[in-house]
């Protein structure tokens, strides 16, 4: 190999392209052509200088794959002896990097992951998508080919953000948090724009749910500054909702109606999702959702919250078991919440009926808000009924 080889082979290696080298070094880019294709003797100095910097590449990558690995030490992932409901798509057979046929078929085996949890939740397949994240972290490391690096990275996102759901979907909120990181950074590292988002968004649902209104409009704030212009219109509704419900949280009824202006504006020129899965139902759950929390101080909303919710279920996937299951409960409080008892009874034993077949842990925590909401109309029968239903589900 000669010595201009050599320079190109120790550049490639770390994958820096010949721009990359010439903004580190006192040389141009032609001159470091020139000596690399061997039309120029190679300097000493030159060579000193390529180890120096390939060198320092090499630990930075070292740093990044350990800073990973520990991640998903962190996780348990590595700790896993096989599999739940199916078998990994890559073979342990010593792949070192994802050609484009592999990398689609885990795309759609992501999408497969999202919406099973979506139509069941529980986190069935919890450990099958964490072995995924292992083997893409692996891979993305090894790689040295940037446009494919970056695509492996894409999709380690996607299971990442998946993973992040179920873990919240199982009560594991620390896990989901870091799991929401690790989406996060692996948008970061594929050029992501959506990914982003998606990860902010889905860290600041999580910060809602816990109660935490002010932390959640922070990664709100980072979610509107990353999607600005730059993201499909959908999941820019998405965000808006979001904020929407930082807004309810704080009690700030006009800057929550604001906010659900821009999305329902938003939402009306989506053409493409780009893979946000929210839509018109997701839009009108948690507008009602909102609606409702807020009719607990003002019952004034209540009526408002249950008309969001009925369009939320004549709009959702009748497949998405967990999302028709909140909104029938939601649904059942805010009737009761007017003093409409028969329909809220109505409505809450189809949500129970909805609930017996999902394993949200979110589900049940609503089935024990209807619980404790129906406690003062215990005398009706209708009512007394639903209440021996819901807790014989939450005993099972």
């Amino acid at each position: 190999m000669t010595p201009g080889q050599q320079l190109r082979a120790a550049r490639t290696a770390v994958d820096l392209s010949l721009g990359d080298m010439a903004r580190r070094l006192p040389w141009s880019k032609a001159a470091l052509g020139f000596y690399e294709t061997d039309q120029r003797t190679v300097p000493s100095e030159v060579i000193v200088a390529y180890t120096e910097v390939v060198n320092q590449e090499r630990r930075r990558l070292a740093e990044e794959d350990d800073m990973r690995r520990r991640a998903l030490l962190s996780l348990g992932a590595a700790a896993v002896p096989g599999l739940i409901a199916g078998a990994p798509i890559l073979p342990d057979n010593g792949l070192k990097n994802l050609g484009e046929t592999e990398l689609d078929q885990l795309e759609a085996l992501a999408t497969h992951y999202r919406d099973w949890n979506e139509r069941t939740g529980g986190g069935l397949q919890l450990r099958a998508v964490l072995v995924q994240i292992d083997q893409l972290a692996e891979l993305a490391a090894a790689d040295r080919n940037r446009v494919r690096r970056i695509r492996t990275f894409k999709v380690m996102a996607r299971f990442s953000q998946t993973a992040a759901t179920m873990f919240w979907d199982t009560g594991n909120d620390g896990k989901a948090r870091r799991c929401y990181e690790l989406a996060l950074h692996a948008s970061v590292e594929a050029h992501d724009r959506s990914g982003e988002v998606k990860a902010l968004v889905g860290m600041g649902r999580q910060q809602l749910i816990l109660g935490n209104p002010g932390e959640a409009q922070e990664f709100t704030r980072r979610a509107l500054e990353r999607a600005a212009d730059r993201v499909p219109a959908a999941l820019l509704a998405k965000v808006y909702t979001r904020h929407a419900w930082s807004k309810s949280s704080l009690r700030d009824i006009n800057d929550f109606r604001r906010s659900t202006g821009l999305a329902a504006e938003t939402l009306a020129d989506a053409n493409d999702d780009g893979g946000s899965s929210f839509d018109l139902a997701e839009f009108a759950g948690t507008t009602g959702a909102r609606l409702l929390e807020m009719a607990h101080e003002d019952r004034s909303l209540a009526a408002e919250a249950a008309t969001s919710i009925e369009t939320a279920i004549a709009l959702r996937d009748p497949r998405k078991l967990r999302s028709l299951a909140l909104d029938q409960l939601g649904l059942a409080q805010a009737r009761m919440l007017q003093g409409e008892l028969e329909e809220s009874c109505k409505q809450g034993n189809r949500a129970v009926e909805t609930a017996t077949k999902t394993g949200s842990s979110h589900v049940r925590t609503k089935l024990q808000n209807l619980l404790d909401l129906s406690a003062t109309h215990n005398q009706e029968s209708c009512v007394a009924e639903l209440r021996d239903h819901i807790s014989t589900v939450l005993a099972a």
